[in-house]
C-alpha cells in the first residue's frame, strides 16, 4: 500500500495543477484529427503494400 501510495504522489506532481492538465487535454483534443488522419494514411499505403505483395 505504502508503494501505491508513492507513486500515486509521484505521478500528480508530474501531472501538475488542474489548469495544466486541462490545458494539456484541450492541446490534445485539437491535435487528434491530424494525427488520426496521419495514422489513416499510413495504414492505407501498409495495405496497399501488402495487397501488392500478395497479387
Amino acid at each position: 500500500m505504502q508503494h501505491f501510495l508513492r507513486l500515486a504522489g509521484f505521478l500528480r506532481a508530474a501531472a501538475g495543477t488542474e489548469e495544466e492538465q486541462a490545458k494539456n487535454f484541450q492541446w490534445g483534443l485539437r491535435r487528434l484529427p491530424m494525427l488520426l488522419a496521419t495514422m489513416r494514411s499510413f495504414m492505407r499505403e501498409m495495405m496497399r503494400i501488402l495487397s501488392d505483395r500478395t497479387s
